[in-house]
């Protein structure tokens, strides 16, 4: 029997030192995240895949170390105190890893389904009716049809549809005045590459500036020229400002951000950039970007980055994740085929707040689109 305890207890430490190790990277996923370059990587791994690892350790640690201990001789039938003390010694030490590593498996576990996921937090959130709400549909569209799009925002009836890089495969047009019509967009519709807003409530004023990457676009495979590289992708960022009637009568400026998706580039850096380009904008009469109610965007960087937070945070206060409030489950955005990272995100200023969040699936597109319905806070 000794061979075989001996091995039981063998892979009980293996499977402790992968539960300690999924441990290590989840904290290191949360804690580090993208701030430093060599941890950017791991950031971009979703942590349901380092908890689900730890807890399979963890199981499998906890059955084979009561295993061993079963198979092992009982201490009570050693004659000496201080063999009895010796053969208990191993049988504590891994009671103690079971309670102590179970415990924070747990913990981890609840951080990921109840703060992150929130569930039960959110689970009974329900789209409000339409004239109690302002609904932002955002959308990177990516390759796609035309007509699919087009019919999945209008399903949708959003008061401010925001499409970004709408492209095709085909010579099919992109013709945006049916889509205004179609969704009875009269406050106005702005088509500056890649970004086209329309919106049902009007359009005050605007601006638009690029964010001066020099980074490549990703580029399909089977459209690439192998002749020629890939386009330049600058990151755009640009405002709206709209006159929004109820339920918010008010002005309501939406930030939308189209960020470089070049894996190489060092998240918290571009996020700097990408803050600083727009503070130094000025406008044909000399004004500035006004200050967010809403920052929506395909930002490339997984929700729960520590980037994120150089442009939630604005003068005295920190924009709210829209998804904490009415979103449920891990939403990821991209890419929509087989959705694995958060990257599309929205964030929202105090007085606002997002009743309902989600994800939605709408259609063969490279990103999956963001609904947020906003109701006053």
């Amino acid at each position: 029997m000794r061979p075989l305890r001996g091995a039981i207890l063998l892979l009980a430490l293996l499977s402790l030192a992968a539960t300690l190790a999924a441990l290590g990277l989840w904290a290191v996923n949360l804690l580090v995240s993208d701030r430093a370059l060599w941890a950017q990587r791991l950031s971009f791994v979703p942590r349901q895949f380092l908890v689900w690892p730890a807890g399979v350790g963890w199981v499998s640690f906890a059955i084979l170390s009561l295993l061993f201990q079963w198979l092992r001789p009982a201490a009570r039938f050693v004659p000496w105190s201080s063999e009895r003390r010796r053969r208990t010694l191993l049988p504590r030490l891994l009671g103690g890893a079971r309670a102590g590593v179970g415990l924070i498996v747990l913990a981890v576990t609840l951080h990921l389904v109840v703060l992150e996921w929130r569930w039960p937090l959110n689970i009974a959130r329900a789209a409000p009716p339409p004239e109690e709400r302002l609904r932002i549909v955002h959308w990177n569209i990516g390759w796609s049809e035309p007509r699919e799009v087009f019919d999945s925002i209008e399903a949708r009836r959003p008061d401010l549809a925001i499409v970004v890089n709408p492209l095709t495969r085909q010579e099919w047009p992109w013709d945006f005045d049916d889509l205004q019509s179609r969704l009875g967009a009269e406050g106005g519709m702005i088509r500056t590459w890649p970004i086209n807003v329309l919106s049902r409530w009007p359009i005050k004023r605007w601006g638009v500036t690029e964010l001066g990457f020099s980074s490549r676009v990703s580029v399909v495979e089977e459209l690439r020229d192998a002749q020629t590289e890939p386009p330049l992708d600058p990151g755009r960022a640009m405002y709206v400002e709209l006159e929004v009637g109820a339920p918010l009568n008010r002005s309501v400026v939406v930030w939308i951000i189209d960020l470089p998706s070049e894996p190489g580039l060092h998240r918290l850096r571009v996020a700097r950039q990408a803050r600083e380009r727009i503070s130094m904008w000025l406008g044909p009469d000399e004004e500035t970007f006004p200050e967010p109610d809403v920052l929506i965007g395909d930002f490339n960087i997984p929700r729960g980055s520590a980037s994120m937070w150089t442009l939630r945070r604005r003068p005295g206060y920190l924009m709210a994740d829209a998804h904490d409030q009415g979103g449920l489950g891990p939403s990821p955005s991209w890419p929509a085929s087989r959705p694995l990272l958060h990257i599309d995100q929205c964030f929202l200023a105090p007085g606002l707040r997002a009743a309902r969040y989600a994800i939605e699936d709408g259609g063969d597109t490279r990103h999956r689109m963001q609904v947020v319905d906003i109701v006053p806070d």
